[in-house]
């Protein structure tokens, strides 16, 4: 608690707020150096069980709705 109250600490950025669909506000340790060429990234919470598997299985590997809808019945997808 001590290095997040760290008024230098905060001044530098090093963590920042991520918001997970489960557990709420999280804080998240970034790098602990920044360069001229540093960018603030886009950070996002890791994904949840299924959360893509309209996207992998449906537009990467090219499944029907119907047939994920199946897979996911079938206890196959979560």
């Amino acid at each position: 608690q001590e290095l997040i109250d760290d008024p230098h600490v905060r001044e530098r950025g090093f963590f920042r707020t991520i918001h997970h669909p489960v557990m709420g506000e999280l804080l998240f340790a970034q790098m602990p150096y920044k360069t001229v060429e540093s960018s603030p990234g886009n950070y996002f919470h890791s994904p949840l069980l299924g959360e893509h598997n309209g996207y992998v299985f449906g537009e990467l590997l090219g499944l029907s709705a119907d047939e994920i809808a199946r897979l996911e019945r079938e206890k196959v997808l979560y």
